[in-house]
């Protein structure tokens, strides 16, 4: 015959049971509670290494470009070419017929990298490509007073050789970029 409880408080022993119950359901919300804990901290360090790994990965790379970025060879190339118009011409002598041609090629040999450094700093392409054309138009113009010295000097002179090379390669690299826009 099977016993009905009414009321649990007359059962002797039941008391200790519903107690054990409620512990257990304390501890299990207790390690609930420092479970989810857990998982917002390692969540949190998780992110916060996921996101240090990618600042590092992008800085590291910004760092790769940087080192691999090589300066504009092109402003280089204009301003020595400039400049060795320039060292080149005062060894020439002091000759009338020289006079005009010297004062030609100075201004021009150092327009082509003063022109070309301006377009660098162009307010837009279409002002870059006006100053690349100057620098071309300039570069031509050197060239001409190059290939001028070079039929009136009668001693084969390498330096004048290699600035006459020079100032055909600048026309070229200046013509591809004034294209090219």
């Amino acid at each position: 015959m099977p016993l009905i409880v009414l009321n649990s408080q007359k059962v002797p022993g039941f008391q200790d049971i519903r107690q054990k119950s409620k512990v257990k359901r304390a501890k299990s919300q207790v390690s609930l509670t420092s479970s989810f804990f857990l998982f917002l901290l390692f969540s949190f360090y998780f992110f916060s290494l996921l996101l240090f790994s990618f600042y590092f990965l992008l800085f590291s790379s910004f760092l790769l470009f940087l080192d691999k970025m090589k300066p504009n060879d092109l402003l280089e190339r204009t301003f020595n070419f400039g400049v060795d118009c320039i060292k080149f011409l005062r060894l020439l002598p002091n000759h009338q017929e020289y006079y005009v041609i010297k004062n030609q090629l100075i201004k021009s040999s150092t327009s082509i990298g003063a022109n070309y450094e301006e377009s660098q700093a162009g307010s837009s392409k279409a002002d870059f490509r006006n100053k690349v054309k100057i620098s071309l138009r300039e570069a031509r113009e050197s060239n001409y007073w190059l290939r001028v010295i070079q039929k009136i000097d009668d001693l084969k002179n390498p330096e004048l050789d290699r600035l006459v090379q020079e100032s055909h390669e600048l026309k070229k690299i200046l013509g591809a970029i004034a294209n090219k826009q």
